[in-house]
């Protein structure tokens, strides 16, 4: 009987070992890249899409001020700044060529040169007809005089 039960000990253990080891055993072949099957992506808002503005935003390496020298490059390359956040490093600019942007881009200074572009970050909205004035104000429950706990008293 005490052998019995020595094997039954001995049993439960190599089990539950053998169950550890091939729970924490790596199995390189079951890795795969990330899957994004699940998430939706907008063509809505590409690069290409939008209303372009007519300005460029230049971005600055440094996100705490504007470089002197990068308002002196815009100005030698022909462009004006229309809007200045010296607090992020970014301007706006306008009056570029085609040529200055690509200059402009391949400066130590710049982080990102873009055109600005008008989206429509709810492209499936639809906007509903006005309300008249005289509309809301000739409906009856919109006086809250005659709610019943003010008629109640």
């Amino acid at each position: 009987m005490q052998m019995r039960a020595c094997l039954a000990r001995w049993t439960v253990l190599v089990v539950s070992t053998a169950i550890v080891v091939t729970g924490c055993a790596d199995d390189p072949a079951s890795i795969s890249a990330p899957q994004t099957a699940g998430v939706p992506t907008s063509a809505s808002l590409s690069v290409a899409s939008g209303i372009p503005t007519g300005k460029t935003v230049v971005v600055f390496r440094d996100t705490a001020a504007i470089p002197a020298a990068g308002l002196a490059l815009i100005n030698t390359l022909g462009g004006t700044v229309s809007t200045n956040w010296s607090d992020i490093g970014v301007v706006f600019v306008t009056g570029l060529s085609v040529e200055a942007l690509a200059s402009l881009s391949a400066s130590d200074l710049v982080a990102e040169v873009g055109n600005d572009r008008i989206l429509n970050w709810l492209p499936r909205t639809k906007i509903g007809g006005t309300v008249q004035l005289a509309d809301a104000l000739a409906a009856p429950s919109n006086d809250p005089s005659r709610a019943r706990y003010y008629a109640d008293g």
